[in-house]
């Protein structure tokens, strides 16, 4: 007595150009549902168009064969590259937010409803980008101190960073100074009367 003959199932090859009936046994196309008819068709599927990208981690600068639709949003080598590119200084985040004029040095990051810049700086952590400017270029400050804008001869504008434009001073002298150049809108509001 010979073996059993093997139950065998027509099916379509996965390839959209070949498309060609073909038979394989049942075991098979019940673990593997996307069949193709021979290694050919696999890799004509397989081998969609590839382009190189280079990573955008200046210490980088490798290069990486992805498809055309990852090389849209793809912008590293590796996610160690995205966490190294993400993780600069303050100092360098503070610059790449900060645009100068003639006058002040405006912060084009985010801002709050009164218009003030703030910089994330961990989780759930910020810091005004004010002060973060008079940080850099002036050093620490004590905790009971302010940082007063001055921005002369326009207008106070709470998106400078310009260190020339700020200056320490207490929560009193802040309200004092915010209400003589009438920004306070309520007098009352700051304790002055």
């Amino acid at each position: 007595m010979g073996r059993p003959k093997l139950e065998r199932i027509a099916s379509v090859c996965h390839n959209p150009v070949c498309q060609k009936v073909f038979y394989l046994r049942v075991r098979d196309a019940a673990q593997r549902p996307g069949i193709y008819c021979c290694p050919a068709c696999y890799q004509a599927v397989r081998d969609v168009p590839r382009m190189l990208i280079v990573c955008a981690n200046p210490v980088c600068d490798k290069t990486v064969l992805v498809t055309e639709k990852v090389a849209r949003t793809k912008k590293y080598c590796s996610s160690a590259c995205s966490s190294a590119a993400r993780t600069r200084s303050l100092e360098e985040r503070f610059w790449m937010y900060t645009t100068k004029t003639d006058h002040c040095w405006i912060w084009t990051g985010y801002k709050t409803t009164h218009g003030y810049g703030m910089l994330t700086i961990g989780h759930n952590k910020h810091v005004m980008a004010h002060v973060l400017s008079y940080t850099i270029h002036n050093g620490l400050m004590t905790s009971d101190m302010e940082v007063c804008h001055n921005c002369l001869p326009l207008p106070d504008n709470p998106a400078c960073v310009n260190p020339a434009h700020l200056w320490l001073g207490t929560h009193l002298e802040n309200m004092q100074d915010f209400a003589t150049k009438r920004r306070a809108t309520k007098l009352k509001n700051v304790g002055l009367r």
